[in-house]
């Protein structure tokens, strides 16, 4: 990941450096001042997308280091808090300035089968909302005879439901749905006092 957005940095600042050179040559003009204006102000252009795209590729990469620092705490946290705590993680790639985690949902219906195949447990309540999971909540559901609970965000409101985290698909396998969107202020008090 990190070769990545380094490698697309780099060929960045080669194309930076290739309209800097136009520049020069573009104010040598002499003859053309219509001409020389006119390709002027195409290089600057030009100059200032690639600019800005390897901009959000540096921001992409600071962010990243804040998150990843972030989830690393987190993890410490976890495992002193949660003994027997296991952290299953992917591999993170660069799309358009974007780093993304690829291959999850493919592990975690993996995990999932296996777990339930192995009689690990009798519940799972999974934090996720992700319409990829259906297929092996339904098979765990039905041949495994596992009770899944789900926790996600999920609002009816016409206005709020770009900010839902679940697939209305995925509502109809679950066996029981909880809905943070339903948390009062005071339920959220009160399971941060229990955590304390």
């Amino acid at each position: 990941m990190k070769y990545a957005c380094g490698s697309k940095i780099k060929e960045m600042n080669e194309l930076i450096k290739k309209e800097e050179l136009l520049l020069k040559k573009a104010e040598e003009i002499r003859d053309n001042e219509d001409l020389k204006k006119e390709v002027l102000n195409h290089v600057k252009s030009t100059k200032r997308i690639f600019e800005k795209f390897k901009d959000s590729n540096v921001k992409a990469i600071e962010q990243h280091l804040r998150n990843a620092e972030g989830q690393r705490r987190f993890f410490e946290y976890v495992r002193k808090v949660i003994p027997f705590s296991e952290f299953r993680t992917t591999h993170l790639v660069t799309r358009q300035g974007y780093i993304q985690q690829k291959g999850v949902d493919a592990k975690f219906s993996t995990d999932l089968i296996l777990l339930a195949q192995s009689n690990a447990f009798d519940v799972a309540i999974l934090l996720t909302g992700d319409a990829d999971l259906k297929e092996s909540i339904k098979l765990i559901r039905e041949r495994y005879g596992k009770l899944v609970f789900i926790v996600a965000y999920y609002s009816q409101i016409p206005e709020e439901r770009k900010d839902n985290t679940i697939s209305e698909d995925l509502l109809s396998e679950c066996d029981y749905f909880i809905n943070l969107c339903d948390l009062t202020e005071s339920d959220i008090q009160q399971i941060s006092d229990r955590k304390r």
